[in-house]
């Protein structure tokens, strides 16, 4: 069976990108019957195809949107007829991330969804095209858009002044080679520090500004057992190898001066288990 529907194309998706909660999202699924050019999104480039009369489903069979909010039940929402295929119009009224498909009753009963070499795919079971809704009147901040990013992983950046000797970090002198192979239990510990800290980056700050920097992305900062803190130990403290809340405060000011904002990955999602809230190994 051969289908077309695009997120990316307004015929098929009227709002591009996330909708805002509430808004009219109008969803067009094309059921193909001539010669139609399909893009490739993974590889750019066009494809022709042309459905036998057995691949082509006549428009007067029944479809449904498929969507469900993420981790929820997925409920079945009827689509309308049309020369082309069919159409559905619907609001979304609570924020989330939400997963949709299309269902198809013929013979055999088509379902429809995502797949990573094209535009679609049908079988009994398909990935969902990814829906954000967000709230209604949120807007993004006005130095964010067009801003000119730099991504920063502290520990490995820049330095300046000695490193403090903090129990189960492994110190690292700059330009040596990082521990990368697993210990005897082969798990790789990520617990060699080479001391990247707030006074190197601020010392950097007028080389990204000529750059043309404006926003600065860091790395987790919050105390944690491993180089690249994701696996965070205490929300509550920045890592000393860092700085404290003061040269912290010192870099957002004089960033702030050159125009440059910062922005920090904050994952609040998870945590490690050598920290404050599991304590697995008692340090």
């Amino acid at each position: 069976m051969h289908f077309y529907f695009n997120p990316l194309d307004k015929a098929c998706k009227n709002v591009f990108g996330a909708v805002a909660q509430g808004e009219k999202l109008e969803l067009n699924l094309f059921n193909l019957k001539q010669e139609t050019r399909f893009l490739n999104e993974k590889t750019g480039e066009f494809r022709t195809k042309t459905p036998t009369s057995d691949e082509y489903v006549a428009p007067s069979e029944r479809a449904f949107l498929r969507l469900n909010r993420d981790g929820e039940r997925a409920e079945f929402y009827p689509m309308t007829k049309t020369d082309f295929g069919w159409t559905v119009s619907f609001a979304v009224r609570e924020i989330g991330l939400y997963y949709y498909s299309f269902y198809i009753e013929n013979k055999g009963n088509i379902t429809c969804g995502y797949m990573e070499t094209g535009c679609f795919s049908t079988g009994d079971r398909v990935d969902g095209f990814l829906l954000t809704v967000y709230e209604k009147g949120y807007e993004t901040p006005d130095w964010f858009k067009g801003g000119v990013m730099y991504q920063i992983f502290p520990d490995r950046f820049c330095k300046e002044g000695p490193m403090p000797d903090i129990k189960g970090r492994v110190a690292r002198k700059w330009g040596e080679t990082p521990s990368f192979r697993p210990n005897e239990r082969g798990k790789v510990l990520n617990n060699d520090f080479f001391g990247g800290n707030f006074k190197g980056i601020e010392s950097k700050l007028p080389y990204l500004k000529d750059l043309g920097v404006t926003v600065i992305y860091l790395n987790p900062i919050f105390e944690a057992g491993s180089n690249h803190r994701y696996d965070t130990s205490d929300y509550r403290k920045i890592d000393p190898i860092l700085g404290d809340e003061n040269y912290f405060a010192h870099l957002i000011n004089t960033a702030k001066n050159l125009g440059i904002r910062v922005i920090l990955d904050g994952v609040f999602s998870h945590t490690g288990d050598d920290s404050v809230y599991f304590n697995k190994y008692g340090n």
